[in-house]
């Protein structure tokens, strides 16, 4: 997935990705899959670098995982550090993305809990 990424094989990257079931910023597949490929014309030199990985059974769901981590995507356009979150699928027998999407954080300044 990521190899398909960087190398920017288009037709290799979405294969990763189910079609009936994918869903990432209010796209389906179809909306996503043309979005992507727009956005991605003009990338080269992409290279994709990932730390604090962790995977997740989902509870309850047989096969479903989540797949959370922080993500260095650079290339010749685009330069940004993220968390991300993936929830992947088992579907033909093969795991593929239902769902993409930035994880969010809590900031220093956001009070969780008020002590008292």
């Amino acid at each position: 997935w990521i190899d398909d990424r960087e190398d920017n094989n288009h037709d290799q990257y979405i294969e990763h990705y189910s079609k009936s079931e994918f869903v990432a910023d209010g796209r389906d597949y179809n909306d996503w899959e043309g979005h992507q490929r727009w956005v991605n014309r003009n990338k080269d030199d992409i290279n994709i670098e990932f730390n604090n990985l962790n995977i997740y059974l989902y509870p309850g769901e047989e096969n479903l995982v989540l797949m959370q981590y922080e993500q260095v995507y650079q290339s010749n356009i685009l330069n940004i550090k993220s968390a991300k979150e993936l929830y992947w699928q088992m579907e033909n027998e093969r795991w593929r993305i239902v769902y993409e999407g930035a994880r969010e954080y809590a900031s220093p300044e956001d009070q969780l809990v008020e002590n008292q």
